[in-house]
């Protein structure tokens, strides 16, 4: 897959990472005389790799084992002190105080993907942080703006990189969780 426009070194890209085998933001080093990277470094690792043409499409971003094994974990849950199940260390990124900081964390592993989807319904519906997230219905800014007003994600910008990105992918229609029902 080729890039929608014309990039220049420097610019930010999504790409898949070989070193830590997840799709990552990039920085473009090299680009063709039609503006296609060919090479990137990653913003996460630093590592330098030949562009991989985008994100991997269909391919899970969840936290992987150090096999590279998915965690399953469709949505960046992070393992409390009192998560007994299975875990992955994965590499993240934080915010603290607006700045991005790259570190580790343990995040939940989960057998299946409806593992994941069954805990991220009962987090939201059982954790009276998210409340103002729930039964926002087909608002998408207002339900990841509860979530990030929560504690969800450490990214002041976060509410609106994912309703860009649903906008992007026409999704902005998708359904909320309803915190009645728990149903999706």
């Amino acid at each position: 897959m080729s890039p929608p426009r014309p990039y220049r070194a420097g610019e930010s890209i999504e790409d898949y990472c070989r070193a830590c085998k997840t799709d990552r933001m990039h920085t473009v080093v090299v680009v063709d005389g039609e503006g296609v990277p060919i090479r990137v470094d990653c913003g996460f690792c630093h590592s330098e790799h030949n562009y991989r043409g985008g994100p991997r499409v269909g391919h899970s971003a969840a936290p992987q084992d150090s096999a590279g094994r998915s965690s399953n974990n469709l949505f960046g849950i992070k393992a409390s002190a009192d998560w007994t199940g299975a875990t992955v260390t994965s590499g993240t990124q934080e915010f603290q105080g607006g700045a991005p900081t790259n570190t580790a964390a343990q995040f939940k592993a989960y057998a299946t993907p409806a593992q994941s989807f069954q805990d991220y319904v009962a987090l939201l519906r059982n954790n009276p942080r998210y409340s103002t997230a729930l039964n926002t219905g087909g608002d998408l800014q207002a339900f990841t703006s509860g979530l990030q007003r929560g504690g969800y994600a450490t990214d002041p910008d976060y509410a609106n990189k994912i309703a860009a990105v649903a906008g992007s992918l026409k999704l902005s229609s998708a359904l909320p969780i309803s915190a009645n029902t728990g149903a999706l």
